[in-house]
């Protein structure tokens, strides 16, 4: 009697503790109603896949958004899948069939090309949750800067500064140095910079941004303005930038508005090459480490819009949290930027050039801040 007593005083004691570790179990998880994403409290995307296609892995500018999303995507738990579009259309549609064979529920895609109408059609096709960064993606929700307010604003940087050196229509003229004629984001960008700075200066030819057309020809004439494709890299820039300034004559200054930063040191190296660097102003966005210390050196480097891609992860890991959440998403979630100069770069960024906080929450991606302190959280 007494051993079998015994045995059912171990079986009720164990039957206890069974009901009280499921009851833990069942506890430690969370179910969100707008706030944050369900899931473990450190781990809310433990078991799930997202995917992420970066525009091109070779560039050190762009490989750090790819490699954020990897580690911070995997500090939340995520399986992160991550392929390299090359800045090729047929790469990146042949890399979202893969995330898609590879059952990720997310995909985020930076699909560089005129349009992405393969990509949405077999996203929707799939039924697979989207984010397009950069370039739009029909049927996504897009992150990217607001390119007409970023051009407008490094415009107006290029014209106080030129007018402070005496440097006008007579004596200088402006090199658009994009990424390619098939990035409308490209585009705008150039457009509303070149619009501003022309109206500072009536004797060159005036453009509305709508009107102006980034084709890689002349603006106006060969003296107020001409645009190059850069590819996107400091090779390609470096040599555009030498063909292009074997055109314009070599007593004229230059102001040039490159779209990206390895752009503009491929643009100032063949500007160093062709020995005009005393004679030449740049302006450029992204907001690397080197074109931050640039800026703060006073050189030829004078403005840079500062988009923080070193963050990026941030931002749309946090539209991944907001969309798993069935948030109501906006069309359009624009990026953090800045304008930096030599007169404000100390209030934002270290002497290495690094930031010294988090990325500024624009206008319009307030929605994003309960996400981004998990995300946070979890890095």
């Amino acid at each position: 009697m007494k051993i079998r007593s015994l045995r059912t005083r171990i079986a009720l004691i164990a039957c206890v503790l069974t009901a009280s570790l499921a009851m833990a179990a069942c506890s430690s998880g969370s179910t969100s109603s707008g706030s944050g994403s369900s899931g473990s409290s450190n781990k809310p995307l433990e078991g799930v896949t997202w995917g992420y296609g970066n525009v091109l892995d070779s560039s050190p500018t762009f490989k750090v958004i790819g490699d954020h999303m990897t580690t911070d995507g995997g500090a939340l738990g995520a399986k992160m899948l991550h392929y390299d579009n090359n800045i090729d259309p047929a790469t990146a549609l042949s890399n979202v069939n893969l995330m898609i064979q590879q059952n990720a529920s997310l995909i985020v895609d930076w699909a560089y090309g005129s349009d992405n109408v393969a990509i949405s059609k077999r996203l929707e096709g799939a039924k697979k949750n989207c984010v397009a960064v950069n370039v739009p993606i029909a049927g996504c929700p897009f992150y990217n800067t607001d390119s007409a307010v970023v051009g407008k604003s490094l415009g107006e940087v290029a014209v106080k500064n030129a007018q402070a050196k005496g440097w006008n229509e007579t004596n200088t003229t402006v090199l658009i140095v994009i990424a390619g004629s098939n990035s409308a984001s490209d585009q705008l960008t150039a457009q509303n910079f070149y619009s501003v700075y022309t109206k500072s200066f009536p004797g060159m030819k005036q453009y509305e941004p709508s009107d102006l057309k980034i084709t890689g020809t002349t603006l106006g004439n060969p003296n107020d303005g001409q645009q190059t494709d850069g590819k996107g890299t400091l090779d390609g820039a470096f040599k555009a930038v030498t063909q292009l300034l074997q055109t314009v004559p070599a007593d004229r200054n230059l102001m040039i508005f490159a779209n990206n930063d390895d752009m503009a040191n491929g643009s100032l190296r063949a500007v160093a090459q062709a020995n005009r660097t005393d004679k030449t102003m740049l302006v450029s966005q992204i907001g690397t480490a080197d074109a931050i210390k640039q800026v703060a050196s006073g050189g030829p480097w004078i403005a840079e819009s500062a988009a923080f891609y070193d963050q990026w992860s941030r931002f749309l890991l946090a539209m991944g949290l907001a969309i798993r959440d069935a948030k109501k998403m906006p069309d359009f979630t624009p990026a953090p930027s800045l304008t930096i100069t030599k007169d404000n770069v100390s209030q934002y960024f270290n002497n290495d050039g690094t930031s010294k906080g988090p990325a500024p929450l624009q206008e319009g991606a307030s929605y994003l801040e309960p996400y981004l302190k998990i995300v946070d959280a979890a890095r």
